[in-house]
């Protein structure tokens, strides 16, 4: 994906961020976006602290532990 398009994503998921009331469901709508791109593959995986962690039920827990520790 060439950089001005990086750029132009950032800008606009920043500013949908941003102008959100519930913030952690922005953050899921992102998520859910991008990952629907992805076409057939429904694996999603993430690289936390060095590790990639591909199970769905791991990631979720992940998530939710983030989203309940979150100051």
């Amino acid at each position: 994906m060439s950089e001005v398009i990086k750029a132009a994503k950032k800008i606009h998921y920043n500013k949908l961020f941003i102008q959100s009331k519930n913030k952690v469901k922005t953050v899921w709508n992102f998520a859910k976006s991008e990952t629907n791109k992805q076409g057939n593959n429904n694996e999603l995986s993430l690289i936390i602290e060095g590790e990639t962690v591909t199970g769905f039920h791991e990631l979720t827990n992940i998530f939710n532990d983030y989203f309940v520790n979150a100051t």
